[in-house]
């Protein structure tokens, strides 16, 4: 009996603790029909037309949207544009950026990832924009999170996804 207790008491507790890093929810921006992942915990602060923002409930990740365009910049020049663009969000080390392209779908771009020390008081910050291939929808997607959590940042990113609103 004890330890049939006891192997119910470590499932439970093991369900608890790993429960966050399983359970998944979609978050959808309808004014430009853009949706992405991210942990149950996540909560929706800001969600108009200028900006879309979800933070998770322990602060250690925030994830932001705004729409962006730029008519003169295509896929060559992307990798200039995101560290042009991450300059509005965060002062960073340009010697110290870490970058590469992205294509998810419908949706191709680039990112990088600095570390900063003024976005949203987060350790690293990760900006990417990208571009609607069907549409004329382009994002830039910025997600500040604390040490140790990039693979997280990196899993938020490329869960976005483009959907008909």
């Amino acid at each position: 009996m004890k330890t049939k207790f006891l192997g119910w008491a470590v499932s439970l507790l093991l369900l608890n603790v790993f429960s966050p890093l399983i359970s998944q929810t979609a978050f959808e921006w309808d004014y430009y029909g853009i949706g992405f992942e991210v942990a149950s915990d996540f909560q929706v602060q800001v969600n108009n037309k200028s900006q879309f923002t979800a933070v998770s409930s322990d602060g250690l990740l925030a994830v932001t949207l705004v729409p962006w365009s730029d008519s003169n910049v295509d896929l060559n020049d992307l990798a200039e544009a995101t560290i042009d663009v991450a300059d509005r969000f965060a002062h960073f080390d340009h010697a110290a950026v870490d970058g590469d392209a992205i294509n998810l779908g419908d949706l191709e771009g680039y990112f990088i990832v600095a570390a900063t020390n003024d976005y949203y008081s987060y350790d690293y910050i990760l900006v990417s924009l990208l571009l609607d291939t069907q549409s004329e929808t382009n994002i830039v997607v910025a997600i500040g999170f604390m040490e140790g959590n990039q693979d997280e940042a990196i899993e938020i990113l490329t869960s976005v996804y483009p959907y008909d609103p």
